[in-house]
């Protein structure tokens, strides 16, 4: 559990989104990459899909052969338009690891974008949790926004890891952003500090010819060339067509390629290690 909750903080703050409107996924498109095995690092495969648009709903699965694991995630989304924008994201993920039989359940934070007239930032906001029905630990990690008054420290972190008796084990704290401090509450504990800036590990995309039409870059090959020539008027009317095109999808009653739905959630519908 602390390994986990030290790996989903800056993994959290690696995946906020830049302030910018990025396209709207449209329903049935599928983004899929791969992360190639190096230095001790084991490949990493990831699968996306819109599955549903009104609400707007992504479900997506993220795979490891060797160590076996498995992450699925049901990713849905409400915007708020108050001074700034405020999105709260629903839905959880679940990570699998047969090799020790354990399940472990996260949520998510959600997200702001602030000062979209001038320059414009996203933080993440509220409390995240953790928890694992086998073993009985859990965890959670508070992001704290900003004040309005402009006074306090931007992109805190706050969080714990507690034993099924309730006893303290970690605490974390410092800012998503740049780095966070460990510190086990047993004797002998030595704190641990851990850098969340920096860049990934480079991933892998076939080449947009070998894609199937339904996968992001050919979606949206058009609208980029177009957008990429400051183009606007082609841009717009291209984008009109592929957002024609999800209307007639969903009109005929569209079934995901990837997943199908159980519950609030929805499922990879093949083994994912």
């Amino acid at each position: 559990m602390c390994r986990l909750l030290e790996w989903y903080v800056p993994a959290l703050g690696a995946g906020c989104p830049r302030a910018g409107k990025p396209y709207n996924p449209v329903l049935g498109e599928v983004f899929a990459c791969s992360w190639p095995a190096s230095e001790g690092r084991a490949e990493l495969r990831f699968l996306a899909e819109q599955v549903c648009h009104h609400p707007p709903v992504s479900a997506l699965c993220v795979s490891c052969r060797e160590p076996e694991m498995s992450l699925q995630a049901t990713v849905g989304c409400r915007a708020q338009y108050v001074n700034s924008v405020s999105v709260s994201l629903t839905g959880e993920a679940t990570l699998f690891l047969p090799a020790v039989g354990e399940t472990y359940t996260l949520n998510y934070p959600a997200l702001y974008a602030r000062s979209l007239l001038s320059d414009g930032w996203v933080e993440l906001g509220g409390q995240v949790k953790i928890s694992c029905q086998q073993t009985g630990y859990t965890a959670s990690a508070t992001f704290h926004t900003k004040p309005l008054s402009d006074e306090g420290e931007a992109h805190r972190v706050t969080g714990e890891v507690r034993a099924p008796d309730g006893q303290l084990v970690m605490r974390l704290t410092g800012h998503w952003d740049k780095q966070i401090q460990l510190l086990g509450q047993l004797q002998g504990d030595e704190p641990c500090t851990v850098q969340c800036a920096g860049g990934g590990a480079r991933r892998w995309l076939r080449p947009p010819a070998a894609q199937a039409p339904h996968e992001s870059r050919r979606v949206w090959a058009a609208v980029t060339a177009a957008l990429r020539d400051g183009q606007t008027d082609t841009a717009d009317a291209e984008k009109h067509a592929v957002e024609e095109a999800q209307r007639q999808r969903a009109g005929q009653g569209h079934t995901p390629r990837h997943f199908y739905q159980h519950e609030q959630s929805w499922v990879f519908r093949e083994p994912t290690a």
